[in-house]
């Protein structure tokens, strides 16, 4: 049976409203740009120890199939 919901990824102008709409009414993004900005340069400069690289795993990180 199908789906009576319409897929986004078929109008991306719909997709494009849509996504306003949820920055609008979601603080998603505004909390990781304040994590970004304020807690990630301490967690990272603790855990680097002074190295100028740092390699990160990601696991599930992607939409992957």
């Amino acid at each position: 049976m199908a789906s009576p919901m319409r897929s986004l990824l078929t109008d991306l102008s719909r997709y494009v409203r849509c996504f306003h709409v949820f920055l609008a009414k979601s603080t998603e993004h505004q909390t990781m740009k304040q994590f970004v900005e304020q807690q990630l340069p301490g967690l990272l400069a603790s855990t680097g120890s002074g190295k100028s690289a740092f390699n990160i795993l990601s696991v599930g990180g992607g939409a992957g199939p």
